[in-house]
Protein backbone atom coordinates (compact mmCIF):
# COMPACT_ATOMS: atom_id res chain seq x y z
CA UNK A 1 0.00 0.00 0.00
CA UNK A 2 2.62 2.17 0.99
CA UNK A 3 4.80 1.70 -2.93
CA UNK A 4 1.08 2.21 -4.04
CA UNK A 5 0.94 6.24 -2.21
CA UNK A 6 4.23 6.93 -3.39
CA UNK A 7 3.68 6.08 -6.56
CA UNK A 8 0.99 8.27 -6.92
CA UNK A 9 2.40 11.16 -5.27
CA UNK A 10 5.22 10.73 -7.43
CA UNK A 11 2.79 10.78 -10.36
CA UNK A 12 1.07 14.02 -8.88
CA UNK A 13 4.39 15.85 -9.10
CA UNK A 14 5.43 14.72 -11.97
CA UNK A 15 2.05 15.81 -13.32
CA UNK A 16 2.52 19.11 -11.70
CA UNK A 17 5.81 19.77 -12.98
CA UNK A 18 4.88 19.09 -16.74
CA UNK A 19 2.11 21.52 -16.25
CA UNK A 20 4.45 24.24 -14.81
CA UNK A 21 6.93 23.44 -17.75
CA UNK A 22 3.99 24.05 -20.11
CA UNK A 23 2.53 26.41 -18.53
CA UNK A 24 6.04 28.79 -18.65
CA UNK A 25 6.45 27.99 -22.87
CA UNK A 26 3.30 29.33 -22.91
CA UNK A 27 3.79 32.24 -21.26
CA UNK A 28 7.08 32.84 -22.97
CA UNK A 29 5.62 33.16 -25.98
CA UNK A 30 2.40 34.79 -24.54
CA UNK A 31 3.07 37.09 -21.50
CA UNK A 32 7.25 36.24 -21.23
CA UNK A 33 6.96 37.26 -25.06
CA UNK A 34 10.45 39.03 -24.74
CA UNK A 35 12.47 36.20 -24.00
CA UNK A 36 12.06 34.78 -27.16
CA UNK A 37 12.77 37.42 -29.24
CA UNK A 38 9.09 38.70 -29.69
CA UNK A 39 6.27 41.17 -27.81
CA UNK A 40 9.35 42.85 -25.72
CA UNK A 41 7.82 46.05 -26.67
CA UNK A 42 4.38 45.15 -25.08
CA UNK A 43 5.73 43.82 -22.41
CA UNK A 44 8.45 46.59 -21.59
CA UNK A 45 5.55 49.29 -22.21
CA UNK A 46 3.51 47.97 -19.43
CA UNK A 47 6.59 50.31 -17.02
CA UNK A 48 6.03 53.57 -19.00
CA UNK A 49 9.19 54.47 -20.03
CA UNK A 50 9.52 54.96 -24.05
CA UNK A 51 13.87 55.41 -23.09
CA UNK A 52 14.04 51.86 -21.51
CA UNK A 53 11.09 50.34 -23.65
CA UNK A 54 13.42 50.98 -26.67
CA UNK A 55 16.91 49.45 -24.99
CA UNK A 56 14.76 46.80 -24.14
CA UNK A 57 13.25 46.32 -28.08
CA UNK A 58 17.30 46.83 -28.69
CA UNK A 59 17.83 43.64 -26.77
CA UNK A 60 20.24 45.65 -24.10
CA UNK A 61 18.85 44.56 -20.87
CA UNK A 62 22.36 45.25 -19.45
CA UNK A 63 21.80 48.49 -19.77
CA UNK A 64 18.10 48.24 -18.45
CA UNK A 65 19.43 47.04 -15.37
CA UNK A 66 21.89 49.24 -14.61
CA UNK A 67 19.47 52.08 -15.38
CA UNK A 68 16.40 50.82 -13.02
CA UNK A 69 19.14 50.18 -10.14
CA UNK A 70 20.28 53.50 -10.76
CA UNK A 71 16.46 55.07 -10.17
CA UNK A 72 15.80 52.71 -7.40
CA UNK A 73 18.82 53.92 -5.59
CA UNK A 74 17.01 57.22 -5.62
CA UNK A 75 13.62 56.31 -4.94
CA UNK A 76 12.58 52.90 -3.66
CA UNK A 77 9.21 53.19 -4.40
CA UNK A 78 9.21 53.35 -8.40
CA UNK A 79 7.67 50.76 -9.14
CA UNK A 80 8.30 50.80 -13.01
CA UNK A 81 11.75 50.57 -12.09
CA UNK A 82 10.95 47.68 -10.47
CA UNK A 83 9.07 46.57 -13.27
CA UNK A 84 11.73 46.99 -16.23
CA UNK A 85 14.38 45.29 -13.82
CA UNK A 86 12.38 42.15 -13.58
CA UNK A 87 12.29 42.53 -17.29
CA UNK A 88 16.01 43.32 -17.58
CA UNK A 89 16.36 39.64 -15.51
CA UNK A 90 14.07 38.09 -17.99
CA UNK A 91 15.36 38.94 -21.08
CA UNK A 92 18.76 37.94 -20.52
CA UNK A 93 17.65 34.62 -19.55
CA UNK A 94 19.91 34.20 -16.29
CA UNK A 95 18.96 32.37 -13.14
CA UNK A 96 21.18 34.61 -10.61
CA UNK A 97 19.53 37.70 -12.54
CA UNK A 98 16.31 36.09 -12.13
CA UNK A 99 16.43 35.25 -8.62
CA UNK A 100 18.01 38.76 -7.36
CA UNK A 101 14.80 40.49 -9.50
CA UNK A 102 12.44 37.98 -7.19
CA UNK A 103 14.05 39.25 -4.39
CA UNK A 104 13.50 43.05 -5.96
CA UNK A 105 9.88 42.27 -6.36
CA UNK A 106 9.33 40.99 -2.96
CA UNK A 107 11.06 44.44 -1.68
CA UNK A 108 8.26 46.44 -3.80
CA UNK A 109 5.65 44.61 -2.50
CA UNK A 110 6.99 45.15 0.89
CA UNK A 111 7.12 48.96 0.03
CA UNK A 112 3.88 49.06 -2.33
CA UNK A 113 1.48 46.14 -1.19
CA UNK A 114 -0.94 47.47 -4.03
CA UNK A 115 1.64 46.52 -7.00
CA UNK A 116 -0.05 44.88 -9.44
CA UNK A 117 3.02 45.13 -12.02
CA UNK A 118 5.50 44.06 -9.13
CA UNK A 119 3.09 41.06 -8.25
CA UNK A 120 2.89 40.09 -11.98
CA UNK A 121 6.33 39.95 -12.63
CA UNK A 122 7.22 37.84 -9.36
CA UNK A 123 5.19 35.54 -10.50
CA UNK A 124 6.84 35.57 -14.00
CA UNK A 125 9.98 35.19 -12.40
CA UNK A 126 9.49 32.68 -9.95
CA UNK A 127 7.47 30.41 -12.90
CA UNK A 128 10.69 30.70 -14.83
CA UNK A 129 12.89 29.31 -12.14
CA UNK A 130 10.46 26.40 -11.21
CA UNK A 131 10.48 25.57 -14.86
CA UNK A 132 14.14 25.33 -14.53
CA UNK A 133 15.21 24.24 -11.06
CA UNK A 134 13.28 20.90 -11.59
CA UNK A 135 10.58 19.34 -9.59
CA UNK A 136 11.73 20.65 -6.12
CA UNK A 137 11.57 23.58 -7.33
CA UNK A 138 7.80 23.57 -8.73
CA UNK A 139 6.78 21.43 -6.15
CA UNK A 140 7.82 24.29 -3.16
CA UNK A 141 6.80 27.12 -5.51
CA UNK A 142 3.17 26.73 -6.65
CA UNK A 143 1.80 28.10 -3.93
CA UNK A 144 2.93 31.55 -4.38
CA UNK A 145 3.32 31.16 -8.05
CA UNK A 146 -0.34 31.37 -7.70
CA UNK A 147 -0.80 33.80 -5.79
CA UNK A 148 1.31 36.11 -7.15
CA UNK A 149 -0.58 35.78 -10.41
CA UNK A 150 -4.13 36.34 -8.20
CA UNK A 151 -3.08 38.88 -6.06
CA UNK A 152 -2.25 40.73 -9.92
CA UNK A 153 -5.10 40.21 -10.83
CA UNK A 154 -7.10 41.63 -7.97
CA UNK A 155 -5.30 44.77 -7.63
CA UNK A 156 -6.15 45.59 -11.07
CA UNK A 157 -8.67 43.68 -12.87
CA UNK A 158 -8.59 45.83 -16.21
CA UNK A 159 -4.76 44.45 -16.92
CA UNK A 160 -5.02 42.16 -19.77
CA UNK A 161 -1.68 41.09 -18.86
CA UNK A 162 -2.42 40.13 -15.29
CA UNK A 163 -5.73 38.47 -16.42
CA UNK A 164 -3.88 36.51 -19.00
CA UNK A 165 -1.42 35.01 -16.83
CA UNK A 166 -4.02 34.15 -14.36
CA UNK A 167 -6.01 32.36 -16.93
CA UNK A 168 -2.86 30.83 -18.38
CA UNK A 169 -2.08 29.20 -14.43
CA UNK A 170 -5.21 28.18 -14.45
CA UNK A 171 -5.56 26.46 -17.40
CA UNK A 172 -2.24 24.34 -17.24
CA UNK A 173 -1.80 23.37 -13.94
CA UNK A 174 -3.52 20.56 -12.76
CA UNK A 175 -5.80 20.51 -10.09
CA UNK A 176 -3.74 19.44 -7.36
CA UNK A 177 -2.01 22.39 -8.11
CA UNK A 178 -4.61 25.11 -7.88
CA UNK A 179 -5.81 24.85 -12.17
CA UNK A 180 -8.89 24.99 -12.61
CA UNK A 181 -10.33 25.29 -16.22
CA UNK A 182 -13.86 26.77 -15.16
CA UNK A 183 -11.96 29.51 -13.76
CA UNK A 184 -9.75 30.07 -16.83
CA UNK A 185 -12.88 30.03 -19.10
CA UNK A 186 -14.40 32.62 -16.71
CA UNK A 187 -11.58 35.01 -16.96
CA UNK A 188 -11.73 34.75 -20.78
CA UNK A 189 -15.54 35.14 -20.83
CA UNK A 190 -15.55 38.04 -18.10
CA UNK A 191 -13.75 40.10 -20.45
CA UNK A 192 -16.22 40.15 -23.35
CA UNK A 193 -18.65 43.33 -22.68
CA UNK A 194 -15.01 44.82 -21.61
CA UNK A 195 -12.76 44.41 -24.01
CA UNK A 196 -14.27 41.65 -27.06
CA UNK A 197 -11.04 41.36 -28.65
CA UNK A 198 -8.82 41.21 -25.92
CA UNK A 199 -11.70 38.62 -24.81
CA UNK A 200 -11.35 36.67 -28.18
CA UNK A 201 -7.71 36.19 -27.46
CA UNK A 202 -7.91 34.54 -24.66
CA UNK A 203 -10.99 32.15 -25.75
CA UNK A 204 -8.42 31.63 -28.72
CA UNK A 205 -6.00 30.07 -26.03
CA UNK A 206 -8.29 28.17 -24.37
CA UNK A 207 -8.79 26.49 -27.73
CA UNK A 208 -5.45 26.04 -28.19
CA UNK A 209 -5.34 24.21 -25.04
CA UNK A 210 -7.88 21.87 -26.06
CA UNK A 211 -6.85 21.20 -29.43
CA UNK A 212 -9.61 22.93 -31.06
CA UNK A 213 -7.10 24.83 -33.67
CA UNK A 214 -9.78 25.58 -36.29
CA UNK A 215 -11.92 27.49 -33.64
CA UNK A 216 -8.62 29.37 -32.38
CA UNK A 217 -7.98 30.41 -35.93
CA UNK A 218 -11.18 31.97 -36.42
CA UNK A 219 -11.36 33.62 -33.45
CA UNK A 220 -7.18 35.11 -34.18
CA UNK A 221 -8.58 35.72 -37.49
CA UNK A 222 -11.26 37.97 -36.29
CA UNK A 223 -9.14 40.19 -33.81
CA UNK A 224 -9.70 43.60 -34.66
CA UNK A 225 -6.37 45.81 -33.26
CA UNK A 226 -7.68 48.95 -33.97
CA UNK A 227 -4.00 49.61 -33.89
CA UNK A 228 -3.68 48.76 -29.75
CA UNK A 229 -0.45 47.78 -29.81
CA UNK A 230 -1.07 45.22 -26.80
CA UNK A 231 -3.84 43.60 -28.66
CA UNK A 232 -1.30 43.45 -31.95
CA UNK A 233 1.87 41.98 -29.99
CA UNK A 234 -0.68 39.49 -28.19
CA UNK A 235 -2.18 38.64 -31.16
CA UNK A 236 1.58 37.91 -32.48
CA UNK A 237 1.83 35.69 -29.61
CA UNK A 238 -1.16 33.58 -29.97
CA UNK A 239 -0.53 32.96 -33.76
CA UNK A 240 2.85 31.26 -32.84
CA UNK A 241 1.29 29.42 -29.96
CA UNK A 242 -1.27 28.08 -32.40
CA UNK A 243 1.73 27.50 -34.62
CA UNK A 244 3.31 25.92 -31.84
CA UNK A 245 1.00 23.36 -31.26
CA UNK A 246 0.19 22.61 -35.23
CA UNK A 247 4.14 21.56 -34.97
CA UNK A 248 3.91 19.67 -32.00
CA UNK A 249 0.78 17.85 -33.16
CA UNK A 250 2.77 16.35 -36.30
CA UNK A 251 0.86 19.59 -38.25
CA UNK A 252 4.35 20.78 -39.63
CA UNK A 253 2.55 22.23 -43.06
CA UNK A 254 0.30 23.72 -41.12
CA UNK A 255 2.62 25.34 -38.76
CA UNK A 256 5.02 26.64 -41.70
CA UNK A 257 1.99 28.68 -43.23
CA UNK A 258 1.10 30.07 -39.64
CA UNK A 259 4.76 31.40 -39.29
CA UNK A 260 5.14 32.40 -42.49
CA UNK A 261 2.11 35.08 -41.71
CA UNK A 262 3.93 35.92 -38.38
CA UNK A 263 7.03 37.01 -40.34
CA UNK A 264 4.96 38.97 -42.71
CA UNK A 265 3.61 40.68 -39.71
CA UNK A 266 6.41 41.16 -37.62
CA UNK A 267 9.60 40.80 -40.19
CA UNK A 268 12.17 41.35 -37.57
CA UNK A 269 10.92 39.66 -34.50
CA UNK A 270 13.24 35.97 -34.33
CA UNK A 271 10.71 34.16 -32.98
CA UNK A 272 9.10 33.65 -36.57
CA UNK A 273 12.16 33.13 -38.33
CA UNK A 274 13.41 30.60 -35.84
CA UNK A 275 9.87 28.46 -35.69
CA UNK A 276 9.40 28.68 -39.48
CA UNK A 277 12.70 27.07 -39.45
CA UNK A 278 11.81 24.39 -37.12
CA UNK A 279 8.86 22.95 -39.61
CA UNK A 280 10.60 23.18 -42.30
CA UNK A 281 13.12 20.97 -40.86
CA UNK A 282 10.36 18.78 -40.04
CA UNK A 283 9.06 18.75 -43.72
CA UNK A 284 12.99 17.99 -45.06
CA UNK A 285 13.28 21.86 -46.30
CA UNK A 286 16.68 21.95 -45.80
CA UNK A 287 18.03 24.95 -47.94
CA UNK A 288 14.87 26.88 -46.69
CA UNK A 289 15.53 25.94 -42.82
CA UNK A 290 18.60 26.75 -42.78
CA UNK A 291 18.07 30.35 -44.19
CA UNK A 292 15.34 30.73 -41.89
CA UNK A 293 17.40 29.55 -38.87
CA UNK A 294 20.60 31.73 -40.08
CA UNK A 295 17.99 34.45 -40.42
CA UNK A 296 16.56 34.02 -36.59
CA UNK A 297 20.24 34.37 -35.76
CA UNK A 298 20.86 37.57 -36.99
CA UNK A 299 18.24 38.67 -34.73
CA UNK A 300 18.59 36.72 -31.55
CA UNK A 301 20.87 39.42 -30.21
CA UNK A 302 20.60 38.25 -26.68
CA UNK A 303 21.50 34.70 -27.62
CA UNK A 304 17.53 32.91 -26.96
CA UNK A 305 17.39 30.38 -29.48
CA UNK A 306 19.29 27.33 -30.16
CA UNK A 307 20.00 28.45 -33.63
CA UNK A 308 23.48 26.67 -34.17
CA UNK A 309 21.90 23.23 -33.21
CA UNK A 310 18.87 23.50 -35.15
CA UNK A 311 21.78 24.50 -38.23
CA UNK A 312 23.45 21.70 -38.08
CA UNK A 313 20.26 19.15 -37.41
CA UNK A 314 19.52 21.47 -41.35
CA UNK A 315 23.03 20.74 -42.60
CA UNK A 316 23.18 17.47 -41.42
CA UNK A 317 19.91 16.38 -43.15
CA UNK A 318 21.05 18.04 -46.30
CA UNK A 319 24.19 16.05 -45.63
CA UNK A 320 26.57 18.68 -45.47
CA UNK A 321 28.64 17.36 -42.72
CA UNK A 322 31.38 19.75 -42.85
CA UNK A 323 28.81 22.70 -41.75
CA UNK A 324 26.81 20.53 -39.47
CA UNK A 325 29.82 19.78 -37.57
CA UNK A 326 30.71 23.37 -37.54
CA UNK A 327 26.95 24.41 -36.52
CA UNK A 328 27.50 21.42 -33.75
CA UNK A 329 30.43 22.68 -32.17
CA UNK A 330 29.28 26.35 -32.27
CA UNK A 331 26.16 24.82 -30.09
CA UNK A 332 28.21 23.34 -27.59
CA UNK A 333 29.47 26.79 -26.54
CA UNK A 334 25.81 28.38 -25.83
CA UNK A 335 25.97 29.20 -22.45
CA UNK A 336 22.07 27.79 -22.15
CA UNK A 337 22.85 23.89 -23.28
CA UNK A 338 21.61 22.00 -20.77
CA UNK A 339 23.74 18.88 -20.07
CA UNK A 340 20.86 16.58 -21.86
CA UNK A 341 21.58 18.86 -25.09
CA UNK A 342 24.86 19.05 -25.07
CA UNK A 343 24.87 15.10 -25.10
CA UNK A 344 23.00 14.94 -27.92
CA UNK A 345 25.22 17.12 -29.90
CA UNK A 346 28.27 15.75 -28.60
CA UNK A 347 26.55 12.40 -30.10
CA UNK A 348 25.61 14.20 -33.28
CA UNK A 349 28.87 15.18 -34.32
CA UNK A 350 29.85 11.80 -33.21
CA UNK A 351 27.84 10.29 -35.68
CA UNK A 352 29.30 12.71 -38.83
CA UNK A 353 33.02 11.22 -38.07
Amino acid sequence: MISVISSLRMDSMSQILAAFRTTIRTNVVAALASIIGMGAAMAASMGGDAALDALIEANKPVEVERAAKERLAKNNKDEAAYWYLGMAALVQNNSKKRTAALESMDACIAVLSQSSLCHLQAGRLLGVEAMEAGLVKAMSSVGRIKNYFVRAHELDTKSFEARRDLMQFYLQAPGIAGGSESKARELALGLGAQNPEQSKLLRATIAIHEKKRDEAEQLLQSVKHAGDESIIESLQSSWITLGLSHLNDKGATKARHIFERVIRDKPQRTAGYFFLGRAQLELSEWDAAIASFKTAAQFDKAGVFATDYRLGVAFEGKGDKPQAKLAYNRALSWSKLTEKAREEVTKRIAGLS
